[in-house]
């Protein structure tokens, strides 16, 4: 499915509110291209984000040159496919990290790993789903194909899971929809994943043990703001034989009291446990 038509940026207005600015067409007319690629779900073809850009497939493709060259597009060589490049990306990240959610908890996160001694991770909700926006490597990295921007999936992921478990049916319906129609019989079934997600809500903790990576298992809890909305997940990642993920072991415990500690200082009350 593709992502919605982008829609004209109106003019700008001064100060005294009557006249436009004057600004710059082509930059523009470039944005409609990265806001079509921004709300995709994947890659791009030439054809299908001109359309969503509404221009033709030859403008486009001038203008995806120059975005190329700056670092903010990339093409798959293989695909051809378009997708964000890493300016893109780093433009992204660095606009979140001056977000005081992020900000705390990309702060919290290489304590987090010095104390547990295994990968940490940060994700948040965009309206594609979690995405990855940190890591913080151990001494012993897990090697598995997620890197920051990375989506990951509702269904499976452990962090997903804590993500479901606090957002409004509603709000993840389609996404949810989605990956059923894509996964299949490799994801729980529906009654299943609603007693994993109460469960999830009663412990305020989560566990993956190998099944959304092989020989990978993973912890998170979520964060929440002062109004007791999640906001972000914080997570441990480890090798599936040596990673603790028992309920009451020091990583469950240590996590837990980071993920209070961070939504305590967003002004959350945190009930005792």
């Amino acid at each position: 499915m593709n992502p919605p038509r982008a829609k004209p940026q109106s003019a700008d207005i001064d100060n005294t509110g009557s006249q436009p600015r004057a600004g710059v067409r082509s930059v523009e007319v470039a944005a409609r291209l990265m806001e079509v690629l921004a709300k995709a779900p994947a890659a791009m073809n030439l054809k299908d984000l001109a359309a969503c850009a509404d221009m033709s497939m030859s403008k486009a493709h001038r203008y995806l040159v120059s975005l190329g060259r700056a670092g903010l597009v990339d093409q798959d060589t293989v695909t051809g496919r378009y997708d964000l490049g890493r300016l893109a990306l780093a433009m992204g990240l660095t606009a979140l990290g001056r977000m005081d959610t992020v900000r705390l908890a990309m702060e919290a996160l290489p304590t987090l790993r010095d104390n547990v001694q295994e990968t940490a991770v940060l994700a948040i909700w965009t309206e594609n789903g979690p995405t990855v926006i940190r890591f913080e490597e151990s001494a012993h990295p897990v090697r598995m194909n997620i890197r920051p921007g990375s989506i990951l999936p509702l269904l499976r992921s452990s962090i997903g899971q804590v993500f479901a478990a606090h957002i409004p049916k509603s709000e993840i319906a389609q996404i949810i929809a989605t990956e059923r129609g894509a996964l299949g019989g490799s994801v729980p079934s529906s009654e299943t994943f609603e007693r994993l997600l109460d469960d999830v809500r009663a412990r305020g903790l989560n566990r993956n043990v190998g099944d959304y990576v092989r020989g990978v298992s993973a912890m998170s809890v979520p964060v929440f703001d002062a109004h007791g909305q999640i906001v972000a997940v914080i997570g441990v990642l480890g090798h599936e034989p040596t990673l603790d993920t028992s309920w009451d072991g020091p990583i469950a415990s240590t996590l837990l009291q980071a993920g209070d500690e961070i939504s305590q200082r967003l002004g959350h009350r945190v009930n005792k446990r």
